[in-house]
């Protein structure tokens, strides 16, 4: 089916970017600074944690453009840039930072509908070919205006767009059992040995370095110019490291003549990566790979025989505390990072071989069962995304 399409900018009745905010203009209460932060893919993150305000006066002396329920705020920056999500009611007057843009839409367009169309690959395609820049990547208000988008009937985009919201929650509530999982081991860890910073069962305390049968070690210096698309050596990268989980993230490669020349470090299956810079700090994960791979000179590698020790020091630098007792420790100013020598004298409680053992056994169960709610998950990925393809290509009844 072949709809009438018309430009972005010709559908709405407020199309205008955010306002230039500096540090200097923001207070500790007041209006809502949204940013790009809190713009996902299709939904709203508050993130109120790490919120920002100003005074109504402040607000006044900008002019600033008040965001309203309703509206829709389109990331102009990264990742993936052209990103939209509709503002829910947050109880407080907001306004939006100037890499967003907001959207009002006219009758003529349902905001479900566009922000659907906006996850479809027409749209991210029209998105990338308009970008600008090569480090930080952005679309100018312009060009986004340009961005072309389907207009079927509005009852027809309120049919389809429901279609997909449906789709849309089966695999929310996939990945929000993944999350409970996440909960659960983290309970687990808790209810058998504690906050590790304040030892409250009592443990033997040692410091990292001091434990038997564990090697502590810095990951390999490699430079761009040592690295090779087509090499056979992957390096694993502080993306890759994620809050007690490996993420997969990285696509960096070294060739076999690299790694001779640079005698690198092979990483083994069961290895315990840990990130010397943010966010946060100290963060860790077990490496799940068997392919020939590396890590960066920021990722600490501990290596031990005893895969339950592993297991259990996974859980221990997944706690906040631990990540602030590590944060303390790091120097810099624009770029923090925490030397390992510092880390390995950073003490934590040791548990009885015995105990360590019944957690890991315990916590393999809820890995397990976290594992086949993401194979779920990947089915009702495939789902909405095969039912976005075809919505936008008329193809949906």
């Amino acid at each position: 089916m072949i709809w009438e399409k018309r430009c972005l900018g010709e559908l709405c009745t407020l199309f205008t970017d955010g306002d230039w905010i500096e540090t200097k203009d923001q207070s500790i209460s007041g209006i809502r600074l949204i940013q790009t932060g809190n713009v996902g893919e299709s939904i709203f993150k508050n993130r109120l944690d790490k919120a920002r305000w100003i005074t109504q006066s402040k607000f006044d002396e900008l002019k600033c453009q008040e965001v309203l329920p309703g509206d829709i705020l389109i990331s102009r920056l990264p990742d993936p840039v052209g990103r939209a999500c509709i503002i829910p009611e947050l109880g407080v007057k907001c306004i939006t930072g100037v890499d967003c843009s907001i959207v009002r839409l006219s009758h003529e367009i349902d905001a479900n509908w566009f922000i659907r169309y906006s996850q479809s690959k027409a749209y991210q395609a029209q998105i990338e070919s308009s970008v600008t820049g090569t480090t930080r990547k952005r679309i100018s208000r312009k060009n986004l205006g340009k961005i072309e988008i389907p207009i079927p009937p509005l009852e027809e985009q309120k049919r389809i767009a429901g279609i997909l919201d449906e789709a849309a929650r089966v695999r929310k509530k996939t990945q929000a059992l993944i999350d409970k999982f996440d909960e659960l081991a983290q309970s687990l860890f808790l209810d058998m040995f504690g906050d590790p910073v304040t030892n409250p069962k009592g443990w033997e305390v040692k410091s990292l370095s001091a434990i038997a049968d564990v090697d502590f070690f810095d990951g390999d210096w490699v430079e761009s110019k040592d690295q090779d698309p087509e090499g056979g050596i992957r390096l694993i990268q502080l993306a890759d490291i994620g809050e007690g989980k490996f993420l997969n993230k990285s696509a960096k490669f070294i060739n076999s003549d690299a790694a001779t020349r640079l005698k690198v470090s092979f990483l083994k299956t069961g290895d315990l990566l840990m990130a010397r810079m943010p966010d946060p700090i100290g963060r860790t994960c077990v490496f799940p790979l068997s392919e020939p791979c590396i890590t960066a000179v920021d990722v600490c590698v501990v290596r031990c025989s005893s895969r339950y020790l592993i297991t259990y020091l996974n859980g221990v630098f997944s706690q906040s505390g631990m990540h602030k007792k590590i944060e303390r420790l790091a120097t810099g100013t624009t770029r923090k990072r925490a030397a390992r020598s510092k880390i390995g004298k950073v003490e934590l409680a040791l548990p009885d071989e015995s105990i360590i053992r019944s957690y890991s056994n315990r916590l393999k169960i809820i890995l397990q069962a976290q594992e086949d709610a993401g194979l779920q998950l990947k089915l009702d990925n495939d789902l909405f995304n095969a039912l976005l393809q075809k919505a936008f290509k008329g193809e949906l009844t």
